[in-house]
């Protein structure tokens, strides 16, 4: 007996399409790297989901909460990103940010806080990172 099962499952929240273009000091990214959206506050009934984007050498990103180019769940969001020229390994190689290390924390990042409404249409939203 086969049974099939389709368009049943959790239906996802209500997602806003957000997307951007990162620069460090003024200029695009000589590495990718990835901003991360932690959620403070979701807008009445909708659940805390964090969300990623990975942007190029072009600086440009789409944010991913469920699958890619979804967007974000409506709330309030603080901002963290990492830009690494030799990223953290396990061969003990030094590490180097091309980016300012208060950038890597939520916390200490200085980044403006996102503001998701809920019923938005598409978002942009561009980050302007410093190496100091």
């Amino acid at each position: 007996m086969i049974v099939s099962v389709s368009g049943c499952g959790p239906s996802r929240p209500e997602m806003v399409p957000t997307s951007g273009t990162v620069t460090i000091d003024g200029k695009a990214p000589l590495e990718p790297g990835t901003l991360y959206f932690h959620p403070i506050e979701t807008a009445k009934g909708l659940p805390a989901r964090p969300a990623t984007a990975t942007f190029d050498t072009s600086g440009r990103y789409t944010v991913k909460s469920f699958e890619e180019g979804d967007g974000l769940i409506p709330g309030r969001y603080k901002v963290s990103a990492e830009c690494w020229e030799v990223p953290p390994n396990m061969a003990g190689r030094p590490v180097k940010s091309r980016i300012a290390g208060r950038f890597n924390s939520a916390v200490s990042s200085g980044l403006e806080e996102v503001v998701i409404e809920s019923g938005s249409a598409d978002r942009q939203i561009d980050f302007e990172l410093s190496s100091r």
